[in-house]
């Protein structure tokens, strides 16, 4: 089921009691700003509302680029009671994957959990979901630091981790890159 593109009142209410708000991220917004963009382009892309929340919800708990954790991990129920079991599983998954481990092979079925150095189990839905919000995470900060009336500079940014995981996300997802850095030559 698609998502509206709103992000549910509960869960901003939740990112703003974990101080989401008042973080500064990138591209002088706000860390709410940043995961509420994230949430908006995955429901362009058609996610399912569980993926779309977990996009909301990608670093609350910090990740491997992004070190300041809103929440201990010790303390998922608060976001699992908000946003439900299987969208904080796919929150919590991005946010213990071991980024770079990762992209060495973005189609595989297990994932380097940075907080206890152990692999996770993953299913071949979940793998597709680490890609996806890595790359609407990807392309908002390019889109936000860059502009988007820059497409040569956002296919500088993004370009190497779409080359990654192109095969891995949606056809929406391919698309949306398409449009942002659209007359880029990218050979």
């Amino acid at each position: 089921m698609a998502m509206s593109s709103s992000p549910p009142a509960e869960a901003i209410a939740l990112l703003k009691e974990l101080g989401a708000e008042e973080i500064e991220h990138h591209a002088e917004r706000s860390l709410l700003e940043h995961l509420s963009a994230t949430f908006t382009l995955l429901t362009a892309w058609g996610a399912t509302k569980e993926l779309a929340l977990a996009g909301l919800c990608h670093s609350v708990y910090s990740t491997s680029e992004f070190g300041d954790a809103r929440l201990d991990p010790q303390n998922r129920d608060q976001v699992r009671d908000v946003i439900g079991t299987e969208a904080e599983r796919l929150a919590f998954l991005f946010c213990a994957m071991d980024r770079a481990a990762f992209l060495d092979d973005p189609g595989g079925n297990k994932i380097k959990n940075r907080f206890d150095g152990k692999d996770v189990a993953i299913e071949t839905g979940e793998t597709k979901a680490m890609c996806e919000i890595l790359f609407a995470n990807e392309l908002d900060l390019a889109i936000a630091k860059k502009g988007a009336d820059r497409p040569d500079k956002i296919a500088k940014k993004v370009g190497p981790c779409f080359a990654l995981i192109e095969t891995h996300i949606s056809e929406a997802a391919r698309q949306a890159y398409s449009a942002a850095t659209d007359g880029v030559n990218q050979a």
